[in-house]
């Protein structure tokens, strides 16, 4: 059984659904759930080096800004 549901129409990786209710075994993918259902738009999802973490959106005019390697992003 395959990990990935993908439709013979898909055109664009953004139209591939994983399923991420599925037992994916010793692959570590967790919470991914929990962080895609409270995004709203310009919200941000980054590896802080040991999970994913979501950014909340900014506020008009902040930039983001990333620190360097292993540094979180932030809004400036």
């Amino acid at each position: 059984m395959s990990l990935l549901a993908i439709a013979k129409s898909v055109t664009a990786l953004s139209q591939i659904e994983i399923d991420i209710d599925k037992d994916w075994d010793a692959k570590e993918i967790l919470n991914i759930g929990s962080i895609v259902a409270g995004m709203t738009h310009g919200d941000f999802v980054y590896y802080d080096g040991s999970i994913l973490a979501r950014l909340p959106a900014g506020s008009p005019g902040h930039n983001l800004q990333c620190l360097g390697p292993g540094k979180n992003p932030r809004w400036s």
